[in-house]
């Protein structure tokens, strides 16, 4: 995405939420690996105040990045999530 692109969250429409079991949403994202890195520590954050979850990750002395779409480092092919 263009740095000069306004970023709007995805959605399925004015107000409609898709949930297939009747109890989790449907997210309405479609995506795309752009990153694969190993020997990484994950971190998992919550919101104290809302619950909300981030996912992120710290390097260690030996990580490495076997693909990475945003620097073009890292093997090529395709990384397509289906």
């Amino acid at each position: 995405m263009p740095e000069n692109e306004e970023h709007k969250p995805c959605s399925w429409g004015d107000g409609i939420t898709i949930k297939p079991d009747g109890e989790h949403e449907l997210d309405p994202c479609v995506y795309r690996d752009v990153q694969e890195i190993k020997n990484v520590t994950i971190v998992v954050s919550r919101c104290v105040r809302c619950g909300r979850i981030v996912i992120g990750w710290k390097p260690q002395l030996n990580t490495e990045v076997v693909y990475d779409e945003l620097s073009g480092e890292g093997s090529e092919g395709n990384h397509d999530t289906v």
